[in-house]
């Protein structure tokens, strides 16, 4: 007799599973979740999650928040100036009716506001654990659409996690900037420290033809907190998409970016800035998908680990035969504060097209003796000049992100960091 293996579920495997009966979910839904309940949480032996052996740290998955257990508030200082200012408190989104309080009649003219659970459009098709993770616990979110205007709105999402106890808090919101219109979209994560909270996040981006949307988010949760997320993004013909990504908060984060290129002549500026300390473990995954020719995308992230914390970037560039003419390139930089610290890189490039300019690079070190060196020799104390030499090297990927206040915005986030470590 062949005795047959047994499927072994952790605790954070029978939680979700044990949610996941409870919940009346749509068919979409449902689907997701019969995926991870086959699959199970993924594991190290399963190749995009090598790095982030997610059945191994994620130890549960509490219960998810209800709207009768959400205490409505409304969203902090924002970041930027902005429009439209929208919170989404414990997963739940909030009532719009001030969302616009400093809007213009422009910018209220070209920005339409609802919630409910938008498309996922712009996700790739191929099943992701992370995106089914979220689309099965996710029950609502914002639904953004902006219009052609002469302004360019800046839409500002507060995330806040406001209970000590430990959550699941699960949204999902959809954008959609459609032809000829602009916008700005900027995301603050946050949640109480020593909090076992989980929270997911999922992101739908459709940019249309001749659009431009630029995108910038902080994750800084409580430092128990694991923070899941996900961004899928299509980019028609003629249009730009720039998101910038900077983590240093929760104990795991984990966030998956999927964008496919669905017409000519468009350009990706996709750029991120990692900190952490202590015993972190952040993993960036992105994956690009060059399937129109003559298309343009920079990939520029920036890790700086302290202590005994791991940083992961696994970047993956797919350029499809008919992506003639695809100019793309990836760099991936960690600057190692500690001995103990660890950062793991993996580039990919698939191309099958033949007339290409394509390129990756990767560096990992510590702090340049010399430069530092220098530094000191004009009596500059040791503390500050590190503090210096950590900012430089940060900054490069925060400015290219070309929006003054968002420069200035994540540039004292940064000082903060360092002035705390």
């Amino acid at each position: 007799m062949t005795a047959q293996p047994q499927k072994i579920q952790t605790q954070a495997e029978t939680s979700l599973m044990q949610q996941f009966a409870f919940l009346d979910l749509e068919p979409s839904r449902q689907a997701a979740a019969d995926r991870l309940n086959e699959s199970g949480l993924p594991h190290r032996r399963v190749e995009e999650w090598k790095y982030t052996d997610l059945r191994a740290l994620l130890k549960d998955v509490p219960q998810l928040a209800s709207a009768q257990s959400v205490v409505p508030t409304t969203a902090g200082q924002p970041l930027v100036p902005a429009d439209f200012v929208l919170a989404v408190v414990d997963g739940i989104p909030q009532d719009l009716a001030n969302a616009g309080a400093n809007a213009s009649d422009a910018a209220k003219e070209a920005v339409s506001l609802e919630i409910g659970l938008g498309d996922a459009k712009g996700f790739h098709e191929k099943p992701n654990a992370n995106v089914d993770f979220n689309m099965a616990l996710a029950s609502s979110g914002y639904v953004i659409q902006v219009r052609k205007s002469a302004v360019t709105p800046i839409i500002f999402i507060d995330h806040i996690v406001s209970k000590a106890d430990a959550i699941t808090a699960a949204c999902r919101h959809s954008i959609l900037v459609e032809s000829g219109a602009q916008a700005i979209l900027v995301e603050r994560f946050s949640g109480p420290e020593g909090s076992a909270y989980v929270a997911s996040s999922g992101l739908s981006v459709i940019v249309e033809d001749g659009a431009k949307l630029t995108q910038a988010r902080v994750v800084a949760e409580g430092d128990q907190s694991s923070h899941l997320a996900t961004i899928g993004a299509r980019i028609g013909t003629d249009a730009i998409y720039e998101p910038f990504v900077m983590t240093l908060g929760s104990h795991l984060v984990r966030t998956d970016v999927q964008i496919t290129f669905d017409g000519e002549q468009s350009h990706l500026g996709i750029r991120g800035a990692t900190l952490v300390k202590g015993k972190q473990h952040t993993d960036m995954t992105l994956d690009v998908d060059h399937a129109s020719p003559n298309c343009t995308s920079i990939e520029q992230f920036k890790s700086v680990i302290a202590d005994e914390a791991k940083a992961v970037f696994q970047g993956k560039i797919m350029v499809k035969q008919i992506a003639q003419k695809t100019d793309a390139k990836m760099m991936s930089q960690g600057l190692l504060l500690s001995e103990n610290g660890e950062f793991l890189n993996k580039p990919e490039l698939e191309i099958f097209a033949d007339d290409v300019v394509c390129g990756h690079g990767a560096t990992c070190g510590d702090i340049d003796e010399e430069m530092l060196f220098y530094l000191l020799s004009r009596g500059i104390p040791h503390p500050v000049a590190e503090i210096m030499m950590v900012q430089a090297f940060v900054a490069e990927a925060i400015e290219d992100t070309e929006q003054p206040e968002i420069i200035e915005a994540f540039e004292a986030i940064l000082a903060d960091w360092l002035a705390s470590r």
